[in-house]
């Protein structure tokens, strides 16, 4: 039975609770439930299911709600948000009600929900709406404004305030700026001029003078108390014409709501050297702070200093009390000697001599703030600058590098580094030690040895590749042969020369990118071919399995039709009885209803089909198992007992649902991962 909606009324009604509570959004809908017929649906309980979207056809439900609806004469009432509170709807503009019937497709039309004329209250008000005219006088107090909007108070003085210059005090105001200077032979002054920032009237003040807000307000009759937050400030939808003059009071302005932002230029003072709230200005070294009703007047004592300088410029005296420039420059946090654009922290423009006058100190400490800074160098020349460095011999050493800090002891290292020239001082680096170990390195970038036919050895002083590294046991592996890119050996029963572990991430635990050549025996868990798809080759590959056997089998298949007698010769390599042995034979017949059958087995290198029919097409196939010297000698077990090592551990455990850890490559994968 298909059921029609009909609406008899929809009541949106948003009640607004006091006290600058959340605003609840529920209403009432109403409607009749039709067959398709047109007669009422019996009455009973029917799932309705409600969704609320911007869009009168598609688009994504903003809000869903599904209740269980008695239906009585066909008539039903449901209070919607009374399930599922009603998120996320803005209810600034018109949307759509959305209704289905149980599993049934949506109801159309959608129901346009309009704004209620039964609203309490706006939910907001236009962008811009609240202007001077409409903020009641006085309305905006210091509770109102938020933190870090304007300076509340200087000094524990409020409304206008004025500076005033006292004794050897100069005030020059420039812009926003005013600047407190301190007279020759003295560090007070007075400030000639106040200029009022955003939001505030009256400026600019060079004596005295009153700084104010504009009288204008809001009725207390159109906003609820404390209701007015910032967010209702010229971000809503209500209109200037919407408020009467002085009608936003005091209470209708909730505590730190008001922003620098909401309030007009020139109006009050903003900021004070970019402090905000309660500001107090403190006298300091020969300074004095008098207030006087609203003014405050900034005096210098004697016996302060004088001069004058260039901005970033740390100060030098020049005489017992005058200042002027120095040779240092601040820029930022970096200092710079004879240098105006410092690049690091100290930068210093010229040369520099460090001269060591004990034995107790030493000449260049550089130490860096975290361990192991990447990209960071302790010491780094640039522009093609050349870097000699010479040391003497002492004790057998030239240079000494020591990881733990005043060691005392007898150096026995030595480390030697000649570049390009005429010096005949030995190798290119020379590392010499008496301990266990010759070079270790946790973070080691690109190391370079040129020219192209250098070799490195490691663990032999013979090296015959680029890298060759030889173990004790005998193992070895080159890279860079003078034959083969690698080469690698192994010496150990249970060991192999090259071994690859698959990472969680990686693909495969080795690749080759062309033909792959092996002498002996390929033992694998499976085995396929990957090729590009023959139908769609740009976008999938087809894989075919290997076919198995337990025998190193050779399969060998063709067709061939038989004469007007019924005989075919199917002749075979001039190898392969020399290859194969324990031949095993499959005919199928093509085409008719004939029988087959081997007449003659191979022999001589070839074999004869029978039909009863004559010139009747067959399909052959002939297996053969191979007996080459190689497959007499290597013959691969079918089955064998695993050694005492590896019983009771999987070559894959992971196929039998039971832990990595009892993989037989388990501890030799992780002491190579251990060691990498």
């Amino acid at each position: 039975m298909k059921r029609i909606l009909f609406i008899l009324s929809l009541l949106c009604f948003l009640s607004v609770s006091v006290f600058g509570q959340a605003i609840p959004k529920q209403f009432d809908y109403q409607g009749v439930l039709k067959t398709s017929a047109g007669g009422v649906v019996p009455d009973g309980n029917y799932p309705m299911t409600f969704r609320i979207y911007n869009d009168p056809t598609g688009g994504t439900a903003l809000w869903t709600e599904t209740q269980t609806v008695a239906v009585a004469n066909g008539i039903f009432s449901v209070h919607l948000g009374s399930n599922t509170a009603i998120a996320g709807v803005p209810f600034n503009r018109i949307h759509f009600l959305g209704i289905t019937l149980g599993t049934e497709p949506e109801l159309l039309p959608r129901t346009m929900l309009t704004p209620s004329p039964y609203s309490f209250m706006s939910m907001d008000i236009m962008d811009e709406a609240v202007t001077t005219t409409k903020i009641h006088d006085g309305a905006v107090t210091g509770a109102k404004i938020g933190s870090n909007q304007v300076v509340k108070s200087l000094n524990g003085i409020k409304d206008d305030v004025t500076l005033v210059a006292g004794t050897n005090i100069t005030l020059t105001p420039s812009g926003n700026n005013i600047t407190i200077n301190a007279a020759g032979g003295g560090g007070g002054g007075t400030v000639t001029q106040v200029n009022t920032g955003a939001g505030l009237t009256g400026g600019p003040i060079t004596t005295t003078g009153t700084i104010s807000i504009p009288n204008d307000g809001i009725t207390s009759a159109m906003l609820q108390s404390n209701s007015v937050t910032s967010a209702k400030i010229t971000d809503g939808t209500i209109a200037t014409a919407d408020l009467a003059n002085n009608s936003v009071t005091s209470v209708k302005i909730v505590d730190a709501t008001i922003t620098a932002a909401d309030i007009g230029a020139t109006q009050v003072v903003k900021a004070l050297n970019n402090l905000k709230d309660n500001v107090t200005l403190v006298a300091g070294s020969n300074i004095t702070i008098t207030p006087s009703g609203q003014n405050l007047t900034i005096a210098s004592t004697a016996g302060g200093v004088g001069g004058s300088g260039t901005t970033n410029y740390l100060p030098r005296f020049s005489a017992s009390t005058t200042l002027g420039n120095s040779i240092i420059y601040q820029s930022a946090s970096n200092i710079g000697i004879n240098k105006t654009s410092p690049e690091q922290r100290l930068h210093v423009n010229g040369a520099v001599v460090l001269e060591k006058s004990t034995s107790a100190v030493d000449r260049l400490y550089l130490k860096t703030a975290t361990q192991n800074d990447p990209g960071r160098y302790g010491i780094r020349f640039s522009n093609n600058e050349i870097a000699p460095f010479e040391g003497d011999d002492i004790g057998n050493q030239v240079f000494s590098f020591m990881s733990t800090w005043g060691q005392n002891r007898t150096y026995d290292a030595k480390l030697q580094i000649v570049g390009k020239g005429t010096s005949t001082w030995g190798n290119m680096l020379e590392l010499t030690h008496n301990g266990s170990r010759g070079i270790i390195s946790t973070d080691v970038g690109n190391i370079i040895i040129t020219p192209a036919g250098g070799y490195v050895g490691i663990g032999t002083t013979t090296p015959s590749s680029t890298l060759h590294a030889l173990h004790s046991n005998g193992n070895y592996g080159r890279i860079a042969t003078s034959l083969d890119g690698i080469a690698a050996y192994s010496n150990i029963s249970s060991g192999y020369a090259i071994y690859g572990i698959q990472g969680a991430n990686a693909q495969y635990a080795g690749r080759f990118s062309g033909n792959v050549s092996v002498t002996g025996t390929l033992s694998k868990g499976g085995g396929s071919f990957k090729i590009d798809h023959p139908l769609d080759p740009a976008n999938k590959y087809l894989y075919h399995s290997f076919v198995e056997s337990p025998d190193m089998m050779n399969i060998y298949n063709g067709n061939v039709t038989t004469d007007g007698s019924g005989y075919a010769v199917v002749s075979l390599p001039d190898w392969f009885e020399a290859l194969n042995k324990d031949f095993r034979y499959q005919l199928t017949v093509i085409g008719d209803f004939a029988q087959a059958i081997i007449a003659q087995e191979v022999q001589g290198n070839q074999f004869a089909i029978r039909t009863d029919k004559p010139n009747i097409k067959v399909s052959w196939q002939v297996t053969g198992i191979r007996k080459d010297a190689f497959a007499e000698k290597y013959r691969i077990p079918v089955e064998e007992i695993k050694k005492d090592d590896e019983i009771g551990k999987y070559i894959h455990p992971d196929a039998f649902g039971i832990p990595e850890s009892s993989g037989i490559d388990y501890e030799r994968n992780r002491n190579a991962l251990d060691r990498k």
